[in-house]
């Protein structure tokens, strides 16, 4: 899916001198008082807070949150906490970067990429197999709601194409191109190829028949 659109996209100011982004309209901070607001916004969040050290967020505004979940984890976990934010609007991103409105540097955000490119990335694999606690920034996430669903509802390719772009091994990328490089499917591939009666001339032939046995296709049970 690509990266959703801005038709508009303006900075105000609040009535607390606070700078607000607005996208097509819609104002991702209260224009009263965008400090209190996040405060408000953190409290409805404190015992997911206190379960979780790391935190995903989606939406970056002008990180009036953010640094409000910063200012609640130091408090509970010290500096053992991180907190990883999403972004797909780059230019809102840049601006607030621009601004060194953000007060923490253990906030790793993440703007402006494609689902294929986001799930491309090892730190943020590694960060999503923890199970971070997830928070969504109400008026970002309402703004670009298809984007974070399909985020959370991510299917990796499975054309050879695709799969050989993330893979970071190049005895596995070998073994999969010269067997499999114009499949549309490869995971039906790879179950075609261990029900043939193909010969094992490689040791990587052990690895594949193996996870054959063990998640076979469609989770098809072996009598």
């Amino acid at each position: 899916m690509g990266l959703p659109m801005t038709d508009n996209y303006q900075i105000k100011t609040s009535k607390t001198n606070h700078k607000i982004p607005v996208i097509n309209g819609i104002h991702l901070h209260s224009m009263y008082h965008p400090i209190r607001e996040a405060e408000s916004f953190v409290l409805n969040h404190l015992q997911l807070l206190k379960d979780k050290k790391n935190i995903l967020v989606f939406g970056l505004g002008f990180v009036y949150h953010i640094n409000q979940l910063v200012i609640e984890l130091q408090k509970i976990h010290g500096d053992d906490y991180k907190i990883v934010v999403i972004e797909p609007n780059s230019e809102v991103a840049n601006d607030c970067l621009s601004l060194n409105l953000l007060i923490s540097d253990k906030v790793k955000i993440y703007h402006g990429l494609s689902h294929d490119r986001l799930y491309q990335d090892e730190e943020l694999i590694n960060f999503l197999l923890a199970q971070p606690g997830i928070i969504a920034h109400p008026a970002s996430f309402n703004l670009y709601k298809s984007y974070f669903k399909n985020f959370l509802q991510y299917k990796a390719p499975l054309s050879t194409e695709k799969v050989l772009m993330v893979l970071r091994d190049e005895h596995i990328k070998k073994f999969i191109s010269d067997r499999f490089m114009n499949e549309d499917d490869l995971q039906v591939a790879l179950w075609d190829y261990s029900q043939s009666n193909h010969r094992i001339v490689n040791k990587l032939d052990y690895l594949f028949f193996a996870l054959e046995e063990i998640a076979p296709l469609n989770g098809d049970a072996r009598k």
